[in-house]
């Protein structure tokens, strides 16, 4: 898995960069936005499911720098002369629990995590995680090579000669719902990517997202990875700018929990119509 840890950092910061987003690559997901599901509630914090499998665990953690840094990843995709992106842990004031913040100032790096062994994705395909961005990447898109910044992404990758990831991203420009194809290495390492959310979404405001990993990885590579990394991503240095994101956790889980969010949600609404009559 050290060999996966380095081609999935190869990937996120190779000068050799070629982009792929066609006609095939938008009809295959129409359904990205039933599959991405964003949930935001008046007064209201997500919470992480009581019985995921795995979860990210921001109360353990080391001391590197005078900062929390989260136990048992490691970070990577650092370029030479360009800053680190700086990963460190805090606890929120909204939340009132431990979050990790992703401060990208003029930089680039990644935090990776290995998965091999403690999910599986035929079991539990469902990632859900919670987010925020506090500042976005100023004019960052994703589909122009100069400006392929993002304030947070998480990719999930696996391979040893040929590597394939799949990355969910909160853009600055790029519009939602839009599917990327990268390739880098001379076709040897590859990621799909979708943008969940982008600067139309409201900042310094936490939300909700659900994928079903196992669906997104078939369809992009016709498979479902038994052996995986989890990496979380945060760039501007192509831009030149300042980006801040935060993830409260992340969580694989068996079904997911949407659906039953927003029927309850509409139960609530019918409620309040009926009373006014």
């Amino acid at each position: 898995m050290k060999f996966l840890c380095l081609m999935i950092t190869f990937c996120l910061c190779s000068n050799f960069y070629g982009q792929e987003s066609n006609k095939k690559l938008q009809q295959n997901d129409k359904n990205i936005k039933k599959n991405s599901n964003t949930i935001s509630k008046k007064n209201q914090l997500p919470q992480p499911s009581k019985k995921a499998k795995w979860i990210t665990n921001w109360n353990d953690y080391t001391k590197k720098k005078n900062k929390l840094f989260p136990k048992d990843w490691v970070l990577k995709g650092t370029k030479w002369g360009v800053p680190s992106t700086s990963f460190y842990i805090q606890k929120d004031p909204q939340w009132k629990q431990n979050v990790l913040v992703v401060d990208a100032d003029k930089s680039t790096s990644t935090i990776i995590y290995d998965l091999s062994d403690k999910v599986d994705l035929k079991k539990t395909p469902i990632m859900r995680w919670c987010w925020k961005a506090q500042e976005l990447p100023a004019k960052a898109d994703g589909r122009v090579k100069g400006k392929d910044d993002q304030v947070l992404g998480i990719y999930i990758g696996t391979g040893r000669i040929k590597q394939k990831s799949i990355a969910y991203r909160w853009e600055t420009e790029t519009p939602k719902g839009h599917i990327g194809k990268i390739s880098y290495g001379g076709g040897f390492v590859t990621v799909k990517w979708f943008c969940v959310n982008n600067k139309e979404d409201k900042i310094q405001k936490w939300v909700t997202v659900e994928r079903n990993i196992a669906d997104d990885y078939k369809k992009a590579y016709g498979f479902i990875p038994n052996d995986f990394a989890i990496t979380i991503a945060g760039n501007s240095q192509y831009t030149e700018s300042h980006g801040v994101g935060m993830v409260a956790f992340i969580e694989f889980i068996e079904k997911p929990t949407v659906k039953t969010a927003v029927k309850n949600t509409e139960k609530v609404v019918s409620k309040k119509k009926s009373s006014k009559l």
